[in-house]
């Protein structure tokens, strides 16, 4: 019975007085541990923040070129809508049929159909050229994000390999 209670005494100071280290602190690695998983997760955030931007970027892309292919389309009508009414004034003008009054009624309202299709499709010049910049600036957006993204990935790459 002594000699069993003489080694359970002395059995645990036998190991310290050998040299072995004592248990490691579970605070630090657990703090450390804690550290690297934020600083994984804010990566991750910050990449499927840049992802999304990117697909914004390109949705808005696409709703862009689509608004000014329609005001190239409304452009190329009123374009017709002038030649037509063009044609329709020298009918006028050569037609021998009408008399002069007539003729200054009908090339008078034709003349303001034809200002108002010309400032019509003037103003439409205008918006085609602010939809072909803001394409313009999309596009840079986009080649920016994914430089940018790529430039993340690498990095996250050459993080996993150290």
């Amino acid at each position: 019975m002594k000699l069993l209670y003489f080694l359970i005494f002395t059995i645990p100071f036998i190991g310290f007085s050998q040299g072995f280290s004592p248990p490691r602190n579970n605070v630090n690695v657990s703090n450390k541990l804690f550290s690297q998983r934020n600083q994984l997760m804010q990566h991750q955030h910050l990449m499927k923040t840049l992802q999304n931007k990117l697909a914004a970027d390109e949705e808005t892309l696409v709703t862009e070129s689509n608004k000014a292919d329609d005001l190239v389309k409304i452009n190329e009508e009123f374009n017709s809508k002038l030649n037509q009414l063009n044609e329709e004034l020298t009918n006028i003008e050569n037609d021998s049929n009408l008399s002069a009054e007539e003729k200054l009624k009908k090339s008078a309202n034709i003349k303001k159909e034809i200002s108002t299709t010309q400032s019509k499709i003037n103003l439409n010049s205008k918006k085609i050229e602010i939809a072909k910049k803001k394409i313009e600036n999309i596009k840079k957006r986009i080649e920016t994000s994914k430089k940018e993204l790529e430039e993340k990935k690498k990095k996250e790459e050459e993080e996993k390999k150290e």
